[in-house]
């Protein structure tokens, strides 16, 4: 829009009446207020005598920046300066070496956008949902101290993820899952299994691996040998404790396995 008040370096003419010098000036007075108005706080006129003379005159009310070209590099100094980029204008800084680096990309901060190879020191905090594009790969560890009650990440996809060690699966330790012999369920039941190799006539103590946290409450066991069957052992279980039970045969030397799995919680 056109200055209400332009300063014209024409004005005044060589041939202009001197009478007219008074006029000249505080016209140019006027136009200086104006284009300095256009981003400077230049206070309020106080009128004759007064004029704008506020501390605060000259300060920045903004900064608006014009696209340009590259500056030539000058010692011991920088520049700050706008550049068309696509059509849009970006913000640039450029080095005394004349190394350019651009600030802004699509209205975002490069320093934000992460666009390039960058190190990010410190603990940020992010105030919305972080989104990790596709391809996003990181070196560091992931941290959430989210507290329990709030889910710490969600998913869509429901593809096995290669490599994921965890360390619970639906609330459940997956320590409960160890190993070959006990499984804990949903509701705390315990399921222990395993086998027995019967050696001689009597009783033969079985010792769970790990002890039921409370007690045992059955035991089933079955021949292992095809060849044999319960009525030919003469088997029975007896005695079991949150720690151990005792398989009892009738028939010596028999050297053969049984099978057993034991409920407890």
């Amino acid at each position: 829009m056109a200055k209400t008040n332009p300063i014209d370096p024409a004005v005044p003419a060589g041939s202009e009446d001197p009478k007219l010098g008074d006029n000249r000036i505080r016209e140019l007075a006027a136009a200086v207020a104006e284009i300095l108005n256009k981003d400077h706080y230049i206070g309020v006129n106080g009128g004759s005598g007064t004029g704008y003379n506020e501390d605060a005159a000259g300060e920045h009310n903004k900064v608006t920046l014009r696209a340009t070209t590259k500056p030539t590099a000058v010692a011991s100094k920088g520049f700050v300066y706008g550049k068309d980029v696509g059509g849009k204008i970006e913000l640039f800084y450029e080095d005394e070496d004349g190394t350019e680096i651009q600030i802004t990309t699509g209205g975002i901060l490069n320093s934000c956008n992460l666009t390039g190879d960058q190190t990010v020191a410190g603990v940020k905090t992010l105030s919305s949902q972080l989104v990790l594009p596709e391809g996003l790969t990181a070196a560091k560890a992931i941290v959430s101290t989210l507290a329990d009650g709030t889910a710490p990440m969600t998913v869509v996809s429901a593809t096995k993820v290669a490599n994921l060690n965890a360390d619970k699966v639906d609330g459940y330790d997956v320590a409960a899952y160890a190993g070959a012999e006990s499984y804990t369920f949903p509701g705390g039941m315990i399921l222990k299994q395993g086998s027995k190799i019967i050696v001689a006539n009597g009783d033969n103590t079985v010792t769970f691996g790990t002890a039921f946290p409370t007690e045992c409450t059955n035991v089933v066991a079955t021949p292992g040998d095809a060849t044999e069957t319960a009525y030919d052992y003469g088997l029975d279980v007896h005695t079991f404790t949150a720690a151990s039970f005792k398989i009892r045969t009738r028939i010596a030397d028999r050297n053969s396995p049984v099978h057993w799995f034991a409920i407890g919680y």
